[in-house]
C-alpha cells in the first residue's frame, strides 16, 4: 500500500465545508479554465468537421459536458459553418465524436483520478 507523505505546503482548502452547504466531493476541483460556457474548452478539427466541447460547471461542483458539431466550408466571402453534413463528411463526424468522447473521459479521469489515493 502506498502512503502519501504530507508536506507543509499541501493545500487542504478543499476539505472545508461551509455549514454543510458545500456539496463538492473532496479532492475534485474543476480546472481553472472552466467558466460558464462562453467559449469551448476544446475544439477538434477532423477534415471539414469542427467538434467543440463545452464544459458547464454545475452548482454542486460537477461538470456538465456538451458537444457541438459544425461543418466548415468555403464561401466567396470567407468561411461558412453549417450544422448539416454531406455524406462524405460522415466518417469525419464519427471520428470527431469519438475523439470528443475520449477527450472528455481523459479530462474526467484527470479531474477525479487519484483523489482516493490521496486519502489512503
Amino acid at each position: 500500500m502506498k502512503v502519501r507523505s504530507i508536506r507543509s505546503d499541501d493545500d487542504f482548502s478543499h476539505d472545508e465545508q461551509k455549514n454543510g452547504q458545500d456539496r463538492n466531493r473532496p479532492g475534485v476541483r474543476p480546472p481553472e479554465r472552466l467558466r460558464p460556457a462562453s467559449r469551448p474548452v476544446e475544439t477538434i478539427r477532423r477534415g471539414n468537421v469542427l467538434v467543440s466541447i463545452w464544459a458547464n460547471p454545475t452548482t454542486w461542483g460537477a461538470v456538465e459536458w456538451k458537444v457541438s458539431f459544425n461543418r466548415v466550408y468555403s464561401r466567396s466571402d470567407g468561411v461558412g459553418y453549417s450544422r448539416s453534413f454531406e455524406w462524405s463528411d460522415l466518417l469525419d463526424l464519427i471520428q470527431g465524436a469519438f475523439d470528443a468522447k475520449r477527450w472528455i473521459a481523459k479530462t474526467e479521469k484527470r479531474l477525479r483520478g487519484g483523489w482516493f489515493l490521496r486519502w489512503i
